[in-house]
């Protein structure tokens, strides 16, 4: 219900009051509930008489400016209730009348209040009451009469200081009272509009309200010509217009004339609550105000977050939105999850007040929505933190990039890693604002869960892979450890405060850069393929982040950031996401551009698109926000995008006290800490994964006294940070200062003369210098782009033979899956030149065809470092001097560079076949039935890595459980070398519908299925029935699934062997074990349990109706 004024008044009848049941629920809930028992006074009954008239020589209140403080004036006779012990009516800083000091003319004085009130009267009357709150620290304010009057000075007991206090203790008061404002409109008649609204259920009655207490006073004016004098008759002809403010005298007078019970809670320290009761008539009504003193009533209703509380009172009574957007904090808002709806009546309090384009100031980026006159500070939302915050001047500390990270298995460091990344970004956030600065930092562009359905895109490195669960999981760790968590209160969207807020992107189906001149397509999405892999990711992401991030790309023909099913059917209904949408950066150029570089939406206006997408369901406009014009939108969807940031800022922090929050003493000593860096190498460590090694790694460290450096990856410290860093909080550990710390006693040779030019000499130096050398360790790789399109221009400065062109990142997708030219030219020279197995280390983001590499056996190692990050270097010398066993697993399959020939428009997920399409990821390749060159695309699967240990497996085991759950076992143990760490993938594959299989309709080739089938009948198994599986014959397109995984300590001849325990369950949603199997359901019949891509099925599973 809208509280503001609406309509013309009708001057011929008297309104008819509203029911009276709502007077007295509220009457019972102020007075019978609230007050006895938590607030602890009774009604008392006071009597005021103050009967002594005005001197006739003493300065009366000009006409139509009295606004005197209720309860605080004389009039004689009448009932007023009061706290007890609350000491006498005269208060310091509310428009009140007092009798004379002793020794002073007779009669009655204004209060010095009063006089604050008259200038500010006069404020407003010549415009300039909206700047008063401007006025500089230290200035002396404006003298009496063309200023703020006597006592509006600049000191510490400033008017404005004694204003914000006020409307503060008030908000607070209707808090714990479990009341709430309604407010009204500031144009002069606040006191009649809250009466009209208490009497009739809607302020526009106002002038009927005044018109009647006027003609009140010159019927009785007995009773008030003695506090008037000869100004009477002029007060009242002031007092008849309207915008006239009303005072003690007027409220009075309504009393009598409509015989109604004025409720007044007030901001004073003393006498807050008043009751007017009137003396010449029975009561026939009963109404609820507020009085903010000294300038404003507004009604009273029970609080209700549903309601809208609509525009508000003019700008010079801005200061009490302040204090609404902090009350719930200063007055009783506990700590914990339950207090969104109060958040939210702060943010609707807050709404009611702000401009078309003060709303629309909150819906861009950088800086965002700062509105100094109601306490709201400027901000900067946009900040890249996937692996560090990219932020320019200031350190940081730059992890391994998300790719490696996706290889720990389980997801605690990488909670950790973002939980580093968010105290960093505190730290400098803490220190812009002691400095004066918009804050920033606070609130972050990641993680980046859509997933890498083609080696192609350009971004790979951003995710965790091409699996949707690894996704989901690593995802949802990563913004629990982004947003703080363990250290407030709990995850969720219902967390109280957040450390630095989450962006799950792109949403959805985004995943192309500039292919072959596209880089908008438009996504004919198959139902099966958003539910099956798509959408679980997000589904994961969206219910704890604060917000999600729109995508580049169409979605069935319309602009996934236009798309209102997109964004307000499935997001927030369908998913019941609770935070903000923001577009990517550059979204409405893309969209609105000709195919096939954009996709011509909104016929090419910025304008347009910019209203469409706020209308389909999204909040903030990254960087283009101003062409978002007020005038296309309605009020209501302006408001509804306001709100959801609105809401973010509350839970960031941005209206709590400088120093409240957890994270409030955070300072730079934090950036690039010892533990911080620990965590970084820890992550390299356990996430590089060793592809290839005939026996040439580890190397013995003791025998080596010499060790030649090759390559253009191996002193390059911009190659080895990846894309979204800024500056660092100190020196980039490179390789090759990594391996010259881990051997102080060796000579480490590097030449920089032949390391980034390819030519014939060149690589015949690097091959002597690997002759020479006791082992030889080259590093080759892809380069990433540090900030997307902007950056290929560079490379039209580099001469044609160089290693390092930007093959892949932002902007950039790869049309080839084949080590940079130059780069395969050196491999041959060098391994062709020298006897020495080469050991060849890889910086890269996506999957990169290294088969000539592989099928060599020039080439006795390879390593997958990823993309190590500032400290990454030091766990790349552990790994290889054997300090440390390479245990990663990649979250990647890795192809041959014939899998370039399918589109990447193609998003299908499927294999068909008849098309010739072998389908995309592990789940769904069938290369093998396609043929056509596919058979053999495949390099290294998903989940392939190597160890210097080994491991058997054993003791495999499965036992169904109650309400569709399943628990697998299997034994690791280490059968020797060195101490290592083993993760183990737990892969479900379909047989058939048959119990010990017949291999019809299974999930591989038909020959696969077959044997599997045959093979199960003798593996240990288990049938979970009532599994809601679908009954009805069908196969399945899902060639196998990863279904859970877990990782061992370190074993070793002395700790040998652990049991790892997986559990399975069988849900109706994507987090369901067999999610993908079916349509949706999954079929009954036999699943296979495989513990790692490379072992054979280990145990069955029965899926039973």
């Amino acid at each position: 219900m809208s509280c503001c004024c609406g309509g013309a008044e009708d001057a011929d009848a008297p309104p008819v009051p509203i029911d009276d049941a709502r007077a007295e629920e509220l009457r019972s809930q102020l007075l019978g509930i609230i007050l006895p028992r938590d607030v602890g006074w009774d009604e008392a009954t006071v009597n005021m008489s103050f009967t002594t008239p005005f001197s006739q020589g003493q300065a009366a209140p000009s006409g139509g400016a009295a606004s005197g403080t209720p309860g605080s004036s004389p009039f004689a006779s009448h009932n007023v209730v009061q706290a007890p012990g609350l000491g006498a009516f005269e208060r310091r800083h509310s428009m009140s009348m007092r009798p004379a000091p002793s020794g002073g003319a007779s009669g009655l004085q204004w209060t010095d209040s009063r006089k604050l009130l008259e200038a500010a009267i006069a404020m407003e009357q010549v415009g300039a009451l909206p700047t008063m709150q401007q006025i500089p620290e230290g200035q002396a304010a404006p003298a009496a009469g063309g200023g703020w009057g006597g006592g509006w000075g600049a000191s510490g007991d400033d008017g404005w200081q004694q204003l914000q206090v006020a409307e503060q203790q008030l908000q607070g008061r209707l808090f714990k009272l479990k009341l709430e404002h309604c407010v009204m409109e500031g144009d002069g008649n606040c006191q009649f509009r809250s009466i009209s609204f208490g009497l009739y259920g809607t302020p526009r009655h106002h002038m009927y309200v005044r018109r009647q207490a006027i003609s009140y006073m010159k019927a009785h004016p007995q009773d008030f010509e003695a506090f008037l004098g000869e100004e009477f008759k002029s007060y009242l002809r002031g007092m008849a217009q309207p915008g006239a403010w009303g005072d003690e005298l007027t409220l009075r007078a309504t009393c009598e004339a409509l015989a109604v019970v004025v409720n007044v809670i007030s901001s004073d320290d003393a006498n807050w609550f008043l009751r007017y009761i009137p003396r010449s008539t029975r009561p026939k009504h009963e109404c609820f105000v507020t009085y903010v003193a000294p300038i404003h009533y507004n009604a009273i209703r029970r609080q209700n977050t549903g309601d809208r509380l609509r525009r508000s009172f003019g700008r010079q009574h801005s200061q009490l939105a302040r204090a609404v957007s902090t009350y719930t904090r200063n007055y009783g808002l506990p700590e914990n999850p339950q207090n969104v709806a109060a958040a939210g009546l702060r943010v609707e309090a807050l709404l009611a007040r702000l401009t078309p384009a003060q709303n629309l100031a909150q819906l861009q980026t950088d800086p965002s929505g700062g509105i100094p006159e109601l306490g709201l500070p400027d901000t900067i939302w946009q900040a890249e933190c996937q692996h560090s915050v990219k932020v320019g001047g200031a350190g940081h500390e730059a992890a391994p990039g998300s790719g490696e990270g996706a290889t720990i298995y389980p997801q605690a460091l990488t909670q950790r890693m973002a939980s580093q990344i968010a105290d960093e970004a505190q730290a400098l956030r803490n220190q812009m604002l002691a400095r004066g600065k918009v804050g920033a930092y606070d609130h972050c562009l990641s993680p980046h869960i859509a997933i890498a359905r083609d080696p192609q895109w350009g971004r790979v490195s951003e995710t965790f892979g091409e699996d949707p669960m690894l996704q989901a999981n690593m995802g949802v760790a990563f913004v629990r450890g982004l947003q703080g968590a363990a250290q407030a209160g709990g995850p969720g969207p219902r967390q109280r405060h957040i450390k630095v807020g989450a962006t799950c992107n792109h949403f959805l189906g985004h995943d192309l850069e500039r292919w072959k001149g596209h880089s908008a397509h438009n996504w004919n999405a198959e139902p099966r393929d958003v539910r099956d892999t798509f959408l679980p990711p997000f589904q994961a992401c969206a219910a704890e982040a604060a917000s999600v991030m729109c995508a580049f790309n169409a979605l069935n023909g319309t602009p996934s950031c236009a798309s209102e099913q997109l964004l307000a059917g499935v997001l927030r209904e369908q998913m019941g996401f609770e935070g903000f949408v923001v577009t990517d950066n550059r979204v409405l150029n893309t969209i609105t551009e000709p195919y096939p570089g954009g996709l011509g939406f909104a016929d090419g206006s910025i304008e347009k698109a910019s209203a469409e997408v706020i209308r389909a369901g999204a909040d903030m406009i990254m960087k283009l926000s101003n062409n978002t014009r007020p005038g296309d939108l309605t009020s209501e969807q302006l408001d509804a995008a306001a709100k959801r940031v609105l809401m973010a800022r509350i839970r960031l922090g941005h209206f709590d006290p400088p120093g409240s929050l957890p994270w409030s003493g955070l300072n730079t000593s934090v950036i690039g800490s010892e533990p911080h860096v620990a965590t970084a190498v820890e992550i390299s460590a356990k996430g590089s994964v060793l592809l290839k090694n005939e026996g040439v790694l580890p190397l013995d460290a003791a025998r080596i006294k010499r060790l030649a450096v090759l390559g253009p990856f191996a002193d390059q410290r911009v190659y080895i940070l990846g894309r979204n860093v800024g500056a660092t909080a100190g020196p980039v550990l490179t390789p090759l200062a990594a391996l010259r710390a881990a051997l102080p006693g060796a000579e480490v040779t590097f030449n920089s003369d032949t390391a980034y030019r390819y030519t014939r000499a060149n690589a015949a130096a690097d091959a002597a210098a690997c002759e020479a050398a006791d082992a030889c360790v080259l590093f080759l790789g892809s380069r990433v782009s540090l900030r997307g399109p902007k950056e290929l221009s560079k490379d039209d400065e580099l001469p044609e033979n160089a290693y390092d062109t930007l093959v892949e990142g932002e902007g950039q997708d790869r049309e080839s899956l084949l080590l940079q030219g130059q780069q395969l030219k050196l491999w041959k020279d060098v391994s062709a030149a020298t006897a020495k197995p080469l050991i060849v280390v890889l910086v890269h983001g996506g999957a990169l065809d290294v088969s000539q590499l592989q099928a060599s056996s020039r080439a006795g190692a390879i390593l997958s470092a990823f993309i190590p990050g500032q400290h990454g270097a030091a766990a790349l010398a552990d790994i290889l001097l054997g300090r440390v066993s390479p245990s990663g697993r990649t979250p990647l399959t890795w192809y041959t560079d014939a899998y370039t020939e399918l589109p990447m428009t193609d998003l299908h997920m499927r294999a068909d076949p008849q098309r010739g399409y072998p389908g995309r990821t592990y789940r769904y390749w069938r290369g093998e039935d396609v043929g056509g060159g596919f058979e053999e695309a495949v390099l290294y699967p998903f989940g392939h890595g190597l160890s210097y240990a080994n491991f058997s497996l054993s003791g495999a085991a499965v036992a169904a459980g109650a309400a569709g759950n399943a628990t697998a076992s299997v034994t690791v143990t280490h059968a020797g070398g060195p101490p290592a760490e083993a993760a183990v993938l737990l892969f479900l594959s379909y047989l058939g519908p048959e119990a010990a299989g017949s291999g019809e309709a299974g999930g591989g080739s038909r020959a696969g299925q077959d044997e599997a089938a045959g093979a199960a009948a003798a593996l240990p198994g288990a049938t979970l029935r009532a599994s809601g599986c679908s009954p009805a014959p069908s196969g399945t397109d899902l060639v196998q699934r990863l279904a859970a995984y877990a990782r061992t300590r370190q074993l070793s001849p002395a700790v040998a062997s652990q049991q790892l325990s997986f559990q399975l369950r069988v849900t109706a949603d994507s987090s369901s074990s067999w999610a993908g199997f079916g349509d949706p359901d999954p079929p009954c019949g036999t699943y296979s349990l495989q513990f790692g891509h490379d072992q054979a099925a280990a145990a069955v599973l029965v899926l039973a109706p």
